[in-house]
């Protein structure tokens, strides 16, 4: 019974992980506000899965049946996995809403060096390659700013 439900579960979550993946990276590759507001739908959704009650409950019923160490583990990290969704639905969709906002925000910005705004890898490049201390500084203080 336990391995049934480990597998059934996980098989529900398959493709809410994938499209939720996929939504993260479009965010961080273009932080547009269509691509944010998709992320948080696929965060929501796959959220909803992992406080589904019944669910939860048949998780935790399972763990206390298995007895074979590797099945017992996977439901081991399913729990912990589903537990901290066992919240209010108001509060689980305000946490994604705000980390998704957050993300967003931190993929937009920019840091300033020589008065222009430039991204993460120009600020490494010249921490690598500037031999200027007042340029590394400048760009290390830009690399702070977020």
């Amino acid at each position: 019974m336990a391995a049934g439900v480990a597998a059934e579960i996980e098989s529900r979550l398959a493709p809410l992980t994938a499209a939720r993946n996929v939504a993260w990276w479009d965010a961080n590759v273009e932080a547009t506000e269509e691509n944010e507001r998709r992320r948080t739908e696929r965060e929501l959704a796959y959220s909803n899965a992992l406080a589904d009650p019944e669910a939860f409950a048949a998780v935790e019923s399972a763990r206390r049946e298995a007895t074979a160490s590797p099945e017992r583990r996977r439901l081991d990290l399913l729990h912990d996995l589903m537990l901290r969704h066992q919240v209010p639905a108001s509060l689980r969709e305000r946490i994604v809403e705000l980390e998704a906002s957050v993300g967003s925000r931190f993929v937009r910005h920019r840091g300033v060096v020589r008065g222009e705004e430039v991204d993460d890898n120009e600020i490494k490049r010249i921490l690598r390659e500037s031999d200027d201390p007042r340029e590394r500084r400048e760009a290390w203080e830009a690399s702070k700013t977020v």
